[in-house]
């Protein structure tokens, strides 16, 4: 199915991939030792993107962050959730 996850590319302890996704981080800014956490869709509030900035904003370790990717109705709200000012 062309909407699949590759779960096979996920579940290999690959070193290769490993220095990609670090790659990746950097390029976007992000510390290589965060678990960086992806939300892609449509921005409704049924898709309940909010929980996954809410779990960022009560990280207080600074262990993980997020990507969230996509538009619609909710994603002003979202941004100044993520911005803390909910």
């Amino acid at each position: 199915a062309p909407h699949a996850v590759d779960n096979g590319r996920f579940s290999k302890d690959d070193q290769q991939l490993k220095m990609q996704a670090d790659e990746w981080k950097t390029s976007l800014g992000i510390d290589k030792e965060k678990v960086c956490l992806l939300f892609a869709g449509k921005l409704v509030k049924d898709k309940n993107a909010q929980i996954i900035i809410d779990f960022i904003l009560r990280d207080k370790q600074g262990k993980y962050t997020a990507i969230i990717v996509g538009n619609g109705d909710y994603e002003k709200e979202l941004k100044n959730m993520a911005a803390g000012n909910s």
